[in-house]
């Protein structure tokens, strides 16, 4: 025995990326994630940082929010501007 459980895998997905307002400079991103936790447990996301690059040119950068909690056997949908 190894001392490990093998756990099924939870997700993060940003599932559509919606440009809300398209300015001359700049431009207004909203993202919708899906969490999934198949667990039994609940889970609570640690700081995770992502980055939006079209054609290689970065658009947006940031970070999902700390401490989001995902209840066992759920799929939690948000939206982040």
């Amino acid at each position: 025995m190894d001392g490990t459980l093998p756990l099924p895998a939870s997700a993060v997905q940003i599932t559509e990326v919606v440009i809300t307002q398209f300015k001359t400079h700049t431009i207004d991103i909203e993202y919708r994630v899906k969490t999934s936790n198949p667990n039994s447990f609940p889970l609570i996301l640690s700081p995770a940082e992502y980055t939006f690059s079209v054609r290689g040119t970065v658009w947006d950068k940031g970070a999902l929010p700390q401490g989001l909690q995902i209840p066992p056997k759920a799929v939690k949908a948000y939206l982040k501007p």
